[in-house]
């Protein structure tokens, strides 16, 4: 699913980037664009393997230790069950499920935010691009 909001979102966010500014830096707004892309991106993925592993832990409980929450979050099983012996399978799951929604609230929040402040800003930059003289561009 991902893949596909990415493919849809991918064209027309790049153009919005690189049609908010003058032709002459086009190329840098591309380049901007693609970078910032990537480094969130990067962020954005190792935030959520934090958010797994915490969320699972917080289903485990203090007593179960961070080693057996990243041994699920990797799925590691044969680790897991060594560091959680008599842990039942439904118990694993629910705490990989209730990581795995720490993973989505976190999505779902960073989401909206980026789109209420994404609509400010652009929305202050073309009231600022509005007062350039066409001649300027």
């Amino acid at each position: 699913m991902a893949g596909i909001g990415i493919g849809i979102t991918n064209t027309p966010v790049s153009n919005a980037s690189t049609g908010a500014v003058l032709s002459r830096q086009a190329g840098m707004a591309s380049g901007i664009d693609m970078s910032t892309r990537l480094i969130t991106l990067a962020i954005v993925i190792a935030a959520m393997g934090v958010m797994l592993v915490a969320g699972i832990g917080s289903s485990l409980g203090a007593h179960q230790g961070q080693e057996a929450a990243e041994a699920l979050a990797v799925g590691n099983i044969a680790l897991f069950e060594q560091l959680t012996p008599g842990m039942s399978v439904s118990s694993a799951r629910t705490a990989f499920m209730t990581g795995f929604d720490w993973i989505i609230s976190f999505a779902l929040v960073g989401a909206w935010i980026l789109a209420a402040s994404s609509c400010v800003l652009f929305e202050t930059f073309m009231q600022w691009r509005k007062s350039i003289p066409e001649n300027e561009e």
